[in-house]
C-alpha cells in the first residue's frame, strides 16, 4: 500500500480532532515503502511534522518540541517545521518554561563569553543557544541597558566595549592577545562554556597563525586524546587540564622565540 493513503487519513483524522488515530495513520505511513512518495511530494519528514502537529493540538507541547528538533536538526529550513515551531512559541506554555530557560542560558552564555571575546557573531549565540535572531537582539539590548554587559550590535555581531587597553594587544592579523597567563586563563574559561571550540577561534584567541597551531593540535593528538573535527577541536575533559597547562609551558617557549627574533611554533 503505497505511503499517501495513510498519509491522507491522518491529515482527516487531524482536521476531525482525532489525534491519537491520525498519529498512527503518520506513523504508518512513515513505516510503509515510499514506493509513489516523489510522486505525490510526500516525504518522511512531512509526516514527522505532522505527528507534531496532532501532539501540539493534543497540548502535548514537550513530545512536539522533540519532534520537531529531530526534524530541523537535519533540515534547519525546512519550513512546515518552522511554521510549526512559531506557533508553539506562542504558547504561554513555551514563554513561560522553555523559552524562559532559553533566555537565561543565553544570558549566561553571553556574560561569559565578553570574558573571553572581543566579540561574537550573532549566529554563533544563536547555533549555541537554540534562541531566534529576533529574541536574541531584544535581550541583548536588554543586558546593554540594564548594564549586565559593557557592547553594542554592528554588522551581525556583539562588540563587547569598556576593556582596558592596557589588557590587550592587537596583533598583524586583527586578533587580541595579552600575555601568556591572561591567554591562559581566558582559554580556561572559554573550554569551560563548550568542550568543543573552532580551531580559528582557538588560534585567535591564543594570537597564533591557524596552520600552525593546526599541525601542533596533530602532534598533540595522541598525547592528549582529543578529536578534530572538520575545523572544530572537540577536547577530551579528562585530558583537558594537562593540554592547558601544557600550552601555557608551550607559550612560554614561543614567547623566548618571538625575543629572539624566531616565528611561534
Amino acid at each position: 500500500m503505497p505511503a499517501i493513503r495513510p498519509y491522507n487519513k491522518g491529515n482527516e483524522l487531524l482536521k476531525s480532532g482525532n489525534y491519537k488515530e491520525a498519529i498512527e495513520a503518520f506513523n504508518q505511513s512513515i513505516e510503509l515503502e515510499p514506493e509513489d512518495n516523489d510522486y505525490f511530494q510526500i516525504t518522511t519528514d512531512d509526516a514527522r511534522c505532522k505527528i507534531a502537529e496532532a501532539y501540539y493540538l493534543r497540548e502535548d507541547y514537550d513530545s512536539a518540541l522533540k519532534i520537531l528538533n529531530s526534524v530541523l536538526s537535519d533540515r534547519p529550513n525546512f519550513q512546515p517545521g518552522l511554521n510549526l515551531l512559531s506557533q508553539i512559541k506562542k504558547t504561554s506554555y513555551y514563554q513561560e518554561t522553555i523559552g524562559k530557560k532559553i533566555k537565561t542560558d543565553t544570558k549566561d552564555y553571553i556574560q561569559k563569553i565578553s570574558a573571553v571575546y572581543d566579540y561574537i557573531s550573532l549566529n554563533k549565540i544563536m547555533e549555541t543557544t537554540a534562541i531566534d535572531l529576533e529574541e536574541l537582539q531584544i535581550l541583548i539590548e536588554q543586558m546593554i541597558l540594564s548594564n549586565q554587559i559593557n557592547g553594542k550590535i554592528r554588522n551581525d555581531k556583539l562588540i563587547f566595549q569598556g576593556k582596558r587597553k592596557s589588557e590587550k594587544k592587537e596583533d598583524s592579523r586583527g586578533y587580541f592577545s595579552s600575555n601568556s597567563q591572561e591567554r591562559m586563563k581566558k582559554l580556561s574559561k572559554l573550554f569551560k562554556i563548550s568542550s568543543r571550540i573552532k580551531i580559528e577561534d582557538l588560534a585567535g584567541l591564543l594570537g597564533l597563525e591557524r596552520l600552525k597551531l593546526f599541525n601542533k593540535l596533530i602532534d598533540w593528538s595522541d598525547q592528549f586524546a582529543y578529536e578534530i573535527d572538520g575545523d572544530f577541536l572537540k577536547v577530551n575533559k579528562e585530558s583537558l587540564s594537562d593540554f592547558i597547562d601544557t600550552l601555557d609551558k608551550q607559550f612560554v617557549e614561543w614567547e623566548k622565540s618571538e625575543a629572539t627574533g624566531q616565528s611561534k611554533i
